[in-house]
């Protein structure tokens, strides 16, 4: 590229060139300006009668706009032409707007398209990789649990190993998007993991090809000393209800005389799922799922409705499982089955997010998730910031039933021996709607989420 002329100061004396700035240099300037984009936009409003670079009468988000125009005309590092200009136009953009979405509520967010892609593939499901439940720290990927069946599970991967490099690239100095990046890809790609495994002195190295992974989103066990099913759900998704009913079908078919459904660790999801699993406990009639008021103001809450399908489990006596892990469209199911009776609820405070959002997504990939209303259970007891409390405080921990698991082992005591806070398996007559209540058609709201993206699951 031709070097531009040196800028005149005083006289003939020419301006020296400024040494190019370091890659951590230029970042920090990036990043300034950003933040000095962000600043200006949110400040629009109050300097609007100023009269500085904003006309009479020009919207309010002018001076972004023209800061925009001032960084374009005059910033001494922007890159001048292809892909360069290009990514430097939008890291603006999408900073200006991520800033823009931190100043409203924790759940009002803008995702990136990588990030809004892992998004919808934990929604949907499914994506590329090796088949690991994981964690992330400074060590590495710890391996929660390889996935039945999958690569990592078939090539020998092992709860509790810990991936510290990937393709021979060290993982203790990377984010965690970067390290699950790196062990993440096409299916039918080939990836080398070096593994510590606890009594192995050596680092072990295993070499995985990726697949397409179909996540179990709900999972069954059966305890026939008891006559009791454990149903685990991790989210809310597109494939919960069906697995759920497959669920239910075993259970009858094991002979299960009471269900556990654990909704622990369950960061939310589809407000649609969740009316879907309520509706395979309650029959429509009984009354709403629960309340979404969008109005600021008092009144002017609806009604959204239990939503049944071909699988029914009205009358076998159940216990739901909860923790400081269960939030949003989990807690709305919770606070259902807690309202009519129709479920004893066991373990600890569920986290207390009743905000819901809706999911816009554009063309570039990104998504916007903006907050618009709360959530109230069925008999209107609001959860933001509150939670649901157990009819029966469990502590998590190791436990001497046919489980191991001291909050599983409550459930399967309680459904097997009867507890004061144990509801008859036959629901209670439907609550008096509000006047100012309207309802709300099912399958409107296939946009609207409640999820904690940190409670959800993180695969590989």
């Amino acid at each position: 590229m031709t070097e531009p002329s040196p800028e005149l100061i005083s006289g003939d004396q020419p301006r020296p060139r400024r040494p190019p700035l370091s890659p951590l240099h230029r970042g920090i300037r990036l990043l300034a300006v950003a933040c000095l984009l962000l600043l200006l936009g949110a400040a629009a409003g109050i300097v609007a009668e100023r009269d500085y670079f904003n006309p009479a009468g020009e919207h309010p988000l002018s001076e972004l706009n023209t800061i925009h125009g001032l960084v374009d005309d005059n910033y001494y590092y922007r890159p001048t032409a292809g892909t360069p200009e290009a990514a430097f136009q939008r890291d603006l953009e999408y900073n200006a707007i991520g800033g823009m979405m931190s100043s409203l509520d924790d759940y009002s967010r803008f995702l990136p398209p990588k990030q809004a892609t892992e998004a919808s593939d934990q929604l949907a499901g499914e994506y590329s990789g090796i088949g690991i439940n994981a964690s992330f720290s400074k060590s590495g990927i710890t391996v929660i649990s390889p996935m039945l069946g999958q690569p990592a599970d078939k090539a020998g991967v092992r709860p509790g190993d810990v991936i510290v490099a990937v393709d021979g690239q060290n993982l203790t100095k990377m984010s965690e998007d970067q390290a699950l990046d790196l062990v993440k890809g096409p299916a039918g790609s080939k990836v080398k993991l070096t593994i510590d495994r606890k009594g192995h002195n050596e680092p072990l190295q295993l070499d995985v090809t990726r697949a397409k992974i179909d996540v179990p989103v709900v999972n069954y066990e059966y305890f026939a000393a008891t006559r009791t099913a454990w149903i685990q759900i991790t989210i809310f998704g597109n494939k919960t209800t069906a697995q759920l009913d497959e669920a239910l079908v075993k259970a009858s078919a094991d002979g299960a005389t009471g269900l556990v459904l654990d909704l622990r660790h369950n960061g939310g999801g589809w407000v649609t799922s969740a009316q879907e699993v309520i509706g395979r406990f309650l029959p429509a009639r009984t009354g709403p799922a629960f309340w979404e008021d969008e109005s600021p103001g008092p009144g002017g809450a609806a009604s959204l409705p239990i939503i049944n399908g071909k699988t029914e489990a009205f009358d076998t006596p159940l216990v739901v499982l909860v923790d400081g892990g269960t939030a949003s469209a989990s807690e709305i199911v919770t606070g259902a089955l807690k309202d009519y009776g129709r479920a004893t609820i066991v373990g600890e405070k569920t986290f207390g997010k009743g905000s819901v959002q809706k999911v816009f997504d554009l063309t570039d990939g990104s998504s916007a998730r903006i907050t618009f209303a709360e959530w109230f259970t069925a008999k209107e007891h609001r959860i933001q910031g509150i939670g649901i409390q157990p009819n029966k405080a469990v502590k998590a921990g190791k436990g001497t039933g046919p489980s191991g698991d001291a909050q599983i082992d409550a459930g399967i005591a309680i459904l097997q021996h009867g507890s004061s806070a144990a509801p008859s398996a036959t629901p209670l007559a439907t609550p008096a709607a509000t006047p100012a209540a309207i309802s709300r058609e099912s399958g409107s709201d296939a946009l609207v989420i409640g999820v904690v993206p940190e409670l959800l699951p993180r695969w590989a």
